[in-house]
């Protein structure tokens, strides 16, 4: 005999061994999954975090050297679509569907430089300023949504997170 084994066909395999062998492996695979999705989740975070002392500086160096518009006459454009001071909203919230929409497209863009692996992160650093000054319009000049959604767009594996959407209904039950 030989001393490398083969199958002749003679011998029946177990199937619930196979089949074992089979969901041990699929199970390793989704929790390594899902650790990865954690750490970026903590990532996110931890650089949020950590940029958040210079979040007005970053938005108004960019809105400044990528769109020429300064923050001054930002807020000057942004005061006009800002609530009268002292609005509280009343009981009904009635929801800006269009806003809704053009954040669920922020989204969707975002997420879909997922579907070409390694290339397409190297679209976020085209779309990230876009996005980030989107959402920056459309929420009355706020740097906080600017600073969160390119941070999300630029690293890695973060282009999962809804953020246009989440920042949307934070506004909405506010």
């Amino acid at each position: 005999m030989t001393a490398i084994p083969f199958f002749s066909g003679k011998e029946v395999v177990d199937p619930v061994v196979v089949s074992n062998a089979y969901w041990d492996g699929i199970t390793r695979q989704f929790t390594s999954l899902m650790i990865g999705n954690v750490l970026a989740i903590l990532s996110f975070g931890i650089m949020t975090q950590i940029a958040s002392a210079k979040i007005k500086d970053l938005g108004d160096l960019v809105s400044t050297q990528l769109f020429g518009v300064d923050a001054a006459t930002l807020q000057k454009q942004q005061a006009l679509k800002k609530p009268p001071p002292g609005y509280t909203g009343g009981p009904i919230v009635k929801p800006n569907y269009n806003k809704l929409v053009l954040c669920l497209m922020i989204d969707a863009i975002g997420t879909s430089s997922n579907l070409i692996p390694f290339v397409g992160e190297a679209t976020d650093l085209v779309w990230a300023p876009i996005a980030a000054y989107t959402l920056r319009s459309l929420y009355y000049g706020s740097n906080v949504v600017f600073a969160l959604e390119f941070a999300e767009e630029i690293l890695l594996f973060t282009d999962v997170l809804p953020l246009a959407t989440i920042w949307y209904v934070h506004i909405q039950l506010r």
